[in-house]
Order: C-alpha cells, then structure tokens, then sequence
C-alpha cells in the first residue's frame, strides 16, 4: 500500500476532481451557507499581510557559471520575469544554519526562494519576489526538480503553464515560489533519515504566507486550496514534480499535516475577505485596551516582535530573543490573527504592541 501513496487514491488531483464535482451537484444547497459566490468578498490585492520576513537575498552574480557538476553547480537559471503561479512545499534534510550556508557558497547546485523554521516559525528569504507584479531580475532556483515522471497538482501545473510560457518543465522553477521547512523527514534508500516534527508556530508561518499569496492570486478562500482560474491546486509538494527520481520530499510529517494547514489558510482568507474580517479592522480601529490589575511578566517565543500598533501591518520596533521577559500593563484587541485579536501592551518606555501568539504563558 505504501507504493500507490500519491499515485491513486491518495493523489490529491484525483481527490479535488472528486470534491470539485461534488461541488457542482450540491453547490445550491451549500452556496449560501458557506460563503459562496452568491456572497460579496474583498479581493483588494496586499489585504492579507506575508508573515514577518527576515532577508538574506543571495547575490547570485558570486555564482559560479558552470553547469552542474557532481556535488555542486551555479543553482539557478536566468528564465526572465518570474510571476508567482503557486507555491512547492519543501523539506529542507537539514537546519536553518546549514541551509544559509549552502545557498550562500559558491556553486550550491540548489536555491530555494525561503525558509522557515520547523521549531520556531521564524522566515527567511533567499529570493525577493514582488507582489503580485512580475520580478523582472529575480533568479529562478533550482528547486522543484529534477521534473520526472509529475503527478496530480504537479503534473497539471507543468502541462497548463509548460506550454502557455514555452518553458516545458522548467516553468516548475520560474513561476512557483518554494520554502524549506527546516528538518529532517524520512528519504527511501536513505537508512539514516528520520522525520522530524513540526511546530505549530512553523505551520501559523505558513499559512500566514500561503493565504497572502493565494488571495493575491484571486483565490477566494471557500475555494481554496483550488484556483480556480487554472483547475488546480496552488500549493504542491515537491514529490508532485520529482516521483520519477524516488525523490519523496517534503515527506511524510509535512504531507500528513497538509489538510490541518489548508484548514488555517482557509481561516486566514475568510476573515480578511468576508464581513468578519471588517468587524475584525473596526475593533482595530477602536483600539479598544483592557488594563491589568497589575503589571504583568511575560516570557517571548522565539522570533516575537513588538510592533508600532496591534496590527501586522504596523512597524516592528523590536525583535524579542527566545525567553526574553516582556512586563505589560494590558492587552489591545486588535487585528485577528490565528483566531485572535489580543496585543499586548508593554510597560514603561516605548509602549510597544505583541501578539498574543508571542509569548509563552496565557493572557
């Protein structure tokens, strides 16, 4: 049974035909109650945020200019502007650290566009993507190949945009955007691979991302993870591109925790595009505060920022370390995120605002 994993039944092409149907039969029954195209949704582009980012663009021009070669090669190709068609999940075999050191050497053979943290959530970019418009001098990574033997999303992604671009395969690279999710998962023909878990704060990170992109895309969020306009899916798996090479990336911990993420991201959408999420910036602009009995001693997770104002789209002033203590003398209700809209306010000095999702103990 093992085999047939992502060939037949498990094939989420095969899976999203039989929902998509579904959806045709019962759609007058279930349109109206769950938020279908009979309902008026913000589609405005830039509504829903990136997750906060940390940069580390690769300056590619220090690449070495030959073609692969056993254990190395340049990592990229130059395949002109790159627009953001959909977005590969990746397993990176390795940590933050080592990961910043091999795309930073010389001749990596590889280059993905992010990374983010499978402990803490923290992200990385390699490659500056604009949004939504075209990234004219943005590199094409190697990172969603070798192309071989492609199925389900990966296999539909490769015919509809190999032929509309006349990339063929190669459009894999050009118009996808990847992320390594740091960590190690479980390689066949690998005796020494293992899997490792995945921190919730790791998954929030990426559904923060992923509903960013896909709202750009014009996805509504009852449709998602579907886009419409193309049939498919807009988030794949690495292995959707690579089963012909044996190649099962990200593994098995990230593809049993899909579903769960695509729950998230349909959270996400939901409220910035529907009247919840209006409710969510009046309360914002209300800036409605409830004060402590006492001042408060907070610990910080690892990557919390105190920002200008309760809301993602407001500055970052500081960068807490991991267990770094944060006194507040209450809490904004501000803008929602993962289901809540509580910021805390700091005490004494610059009052800053941190997410509830920031710190360890409870509000």
């Amino acid at each position: 049974m093992r085999d047939l994993s992502g060939k037949w039944a498990t094939d989420r092409a095969y899976r999203n035909s039989i929902v998509r149907r579904g959806n045709v039969i019962f759609s007058v029954l279930s349109n109206q109650a769950n938020g279908g195209d009979n309902v008026a949704l913000n589609m405005k582009k830039g509504l829903i945020p990136l997750p906060d980012i940390i940069d580390n663009i690769i300056d590619v021009s220090l690449r070495c200019d030959d073609d692969p070669f056993p254990g190395g090669g340049r990592g990229y190709d130059n395949l002109g502007p790159r627009t953001i068609r959909g977005l590969v999940l990746h397993r990176s075999q390795g940590t933050w650290s080592s990961n910043i050191n091999h795309f930073e050497s010389r001749c990596p053979g590889a280059l993905t566009d992010i990374q983010v943290h499978h402990e803490d959530g923290r992200m990385m970019r390699f490659v500056k993507l604009a949004r939504p418009r075209k990234s004219v001098n943005a590199p094409s990574g190697w990172a969603n190949g070798k192309v071989l033997e492609p199925f389900g999303d990966g296999a539909a992604f490769i015919d509809k945009f190999g032929a509309e671009t006349g990339l063929g395969a190669d459009v894999a690279n050009r118009d996808q955007e990847s992320c390594e999710i740091t960590g190690n998962f479980v390689q066949p023909g690998e005796p020494s691979s293992f899997e490792e878990p995945v921190s919730d704060a790791c998954w929030a990170t990426l559904a923060q991302w992923i509903a960013s992109r896909a709202h750009d895309y014009g996805i509504p969020w009852n449709k998602f993870p579907d886009a419409p306009q193309d049939g498919f899916s807009f988030v794949r798996w690495h292995k959707e591109f690579t089963i012909g090479t044996g190649k099962v990336c990200p593994g098995q911990t990230v593809v049993d925790g899909t579903d769960a993420l695509y729950d998230r991201v349909r959270e996400i959408m939901k409220r910035a595009q529907t009247s919840e999420g209006a409710r969510d910036d009046e309360v914002r602009d209300e800036l409605r505060f409830e004060s402590f009995p006492t001042v408060r001693v907070f610990h910080a997770h690892q990557g919390a920022v105190g920002r200008r104002g309760p809301a993602r789209d407001e500055p970052v002033v500081k960068r807490f370390e991991a267990d770094e203590t944060i006194s507040a003398d209450g809490f904004f209700r501000g803008q929602r995120v993962d289901g809540d809209n509580r910021w805390l306010r700091t005490n004494g000095g610059e009052r800053l605002s941190v997410h509830s999702g920031g710190v360890r103990e409870s509000i």
